[in-house]
């Protein structure tokens, strides 16, 4: 594996035993800069106009490509509201809709609450499980991914 690793085939190792939560531990308000953060307010601003605009474009792309016609843009906006502010307020980055990988799970049989459901929890039990399992996937394999998803996109 580590001769794997050294050539590139897999991706490196994280630092081992560090708590999911290790993440928070950077944190530091005593030497936090107000003014570096005033700085970024224009980015902050950027995104959130993003963030307004991509959903009503790719939510009802997305519907359009899946045979959906129960979306309601008003609900989806609230709702990825809601998620960021949330995401945000635990010190995480934006989220927002991805097209071409949400079309690739409702493809494969992700078309319903219940698969929502799982994918959540699944994504929480990476989350808590670290990233040491990061260093068993092949790095070719996020590739294949990437290229995979830009040729559905194409035909689409």
């Amino acid at each position: 594996m580590e001769d794997l690793r050294q050539q590139g085939w897999l991706f490196e190792k994280p630092e081992a035993g560090v708590p999911f939560y290790h993440f928070y531990t950077y944190y530091n308000f005593k030497i936090m800069d107000v003014k570096a953060i005033a700085k970024t307010i224009p980015t902050m601003v950027a995104l959130v106009f993003f963030s307004i605009l991509h959903v009503p474009i790719n939510v009802p792309a997305l519907a359009l490509a899946v045979g959906g016609d129960d979306i309601d843009v008003n609900r989806e906006l609230m709702a990825h509201g809601y998620s960021n502010a949330i995401s945000g307020f635990a010190g995480s980055i934006q989220n927002y809709l991805v097209y071409a990988n949400s079309t690739l799970f409702i493809r494969n049989g992700g078309d319903s609450r219940l698969a929502g459901v799982l994918l959540a929890v699944a994504t929480g039990a990476v989350w808590v499980a670290g990233p040491g399992m990061i260093a068993y996937i092949p790095v070719m394999i996020v590739g294949t991914l990437i290229y995979y998803l830009g040729i559905e996109l194409l035909l689409d």
